[in-house]
């Protein structure tokens, strides 16, 4: 019965502790218009706030109800392959005949390819190309393509690649032998081309408060009003026409040493070259940061003038399935929580690559939500429930001691 009532206690001490979360900020989610995924977009002051991995976000509905979610980063670039069309302005299949078609280089680029779409067909043909500046006179670009096994075994559809010397005229003349048989059917006529686009970032100004030129120094104090994360910084320079500057970036941080006494020291987080003829942007790497120091080599320079500090980052989303018929509060902050595991990272494949974009409201502190908020945060996460617990089972474990000292003493 003793060693009932001894693991009793300690399962209800055990269960406090797994379900208790310290929240420390939560912030609500803009309402959507429409059902289904959505991208909602990390502000710049959550992610300063959360665990570094965001292992500690957690998004509820109006109820309480836990919602699931994935987190996705815009990469710094993306490469897109996509297929640009050329106009075709003539076409004719005469029977038993040559065919032929005529599309145009609107841009009159200089090109030495072309690609053509065709249905799925298994035959052999000889072509030729020449090319116009008016479409009536035409010369010889290549006189003898073999144009065969144009099928694939996925689509209904192939493409086929036919090279030439380097030509921009504003016209091409594709002429296929037929010979007693039907045509080929060529949907389109175009080129590949790959396009690469820069992720989207967000970026903010990090006010500057103060700038000192000391020696052959110069001092420049960035101060936000609370931590935020960011990735680089942009700079803005005035005082000189031509420069070439090293500058360093230092990081304040708190630092508690074995006595629990606590100190600011200064960590360099990055370095780089300010220069009139390139860039001013410094890379950070991902960091959390309220006040930054950046050092200045002017050498025997006249100190340069910084003007503007802007902070950016890659965007970070939480992907959730929303609806309009609900709200929700995402909640951060405890820096204990291990990353939630959903069902949903199985299925990853199945949302769609564009989605709608949402938004959060201001980041609160728990302590400031309104009784709404507090009203829908689970009994496990009270605080005063958790001690409340924690001193009953200290007070059970307690008579249970007391009860066996006393019979060990009978015996």
């Amino acid at each position: 019965m003793m060693k009932r009532k001894i693991s009793w206690a300690i399962c209800m001490l055990c269960t406090s502790v797994i379900y208790a979360q310290d929240f420390t900020h939560s912030a609500e989610v803009a309402p959507v218009s429409t059902s289904g995924f959505h991208k909602l977009l990390l502000s710049p002051e959550l992610l300063g706030k959360a665990n570094s991995d965001l292992t500690d976000l957690r998004i509820y509905d109006e109820k309480g109800v836990q919602q699931p979610y994935l987190i996705q980063q815009e990469a710094a670039r993306a490469s897109h392959r996509s297929f640009h069309t050329y106009d075709i302005t003539q076409r004719e299949n005469p029977e038993d005949s040559t065919s032929y078609l005529i599309f145009q280089n609107h841009t009159k680029q200089a090109i030495t390819e072309v690609h053509i779409i065709v249905e799925n067909t298994e035959v052999k043909k000889r072509a030729r190309l020449s090319g116009s500046h008016d479409q009536k006179k035409w010369f010889a670009i290549k006189n003898d393509y073999l144009l065969q096994s144009m099928h694939s075994a996925d689509h209904t559809t192939d493409s086929n690649v036919l090279r030439f010397p380097l030509s921009n005229y504003p016209y091409f003349k594709l002429e296929i032998d037929d010979n007693l048989k039907d045509p080929i059917h060529i949907l389109k006529v175009g080129y590949y081309a790959t396009e690469v686009k820069k992720g989207r970032t967000t970026s903010f100004d990090f006010p500057i408060v103060s700038q000192l030129d000391s020696a052959n120094h110069s001092y420049v104090r960035l101060v936000l009003p609370d931590t935020t994360y960011l990735e680089n910084l942009q700079l803005e320079v005035k005082g000189a026409d031509y420069y070439a500057r090293d500058i360093q970036v230092f990081l304040k941080k708190k630092n508690t040493n074995n006595k629990n006494q606590t100190s600011h020291i200064l960590q360099q987080i990055g370095s780089a070259t300010l220069s009139s003829s390139g860039s001013r942007a410094i890379n950070l790497g991902n960091i959390q940061a309220q006040e930054l120091l950046l050092k200045i080599n002017n050498q025997d320079n006249q100190a340069l003038q910084i003007s503007k500090v802007t902070g950016s980052f890659l965007n970070q989303y939480a992907i959730i399935n929303l609806s309009p018929e609900h709200s929700y509060q995402i909640k951060f902050g405890d820096r204990n929580l291990h990353a939630p595991n959903y069902d949903l990272a199985a299925f990853i494949d199945q949302i769609p690559s564009e989605l709608a974009l949402t938004h959060l409201s201001a980041i609160h502190r728990i302590s400031d939500n309104t009784p709404t908020t507090q009203k829908s945060t689970s009994l496990f996460e009270n605080i005063y429930f958790i001690w409340s617990t924690i001193g009953l089972v200290g007070l059970v474990l307690a008579l249970i001691s007391i009860k066996m000292i006393k019979e060990m003493g009978s015996k």
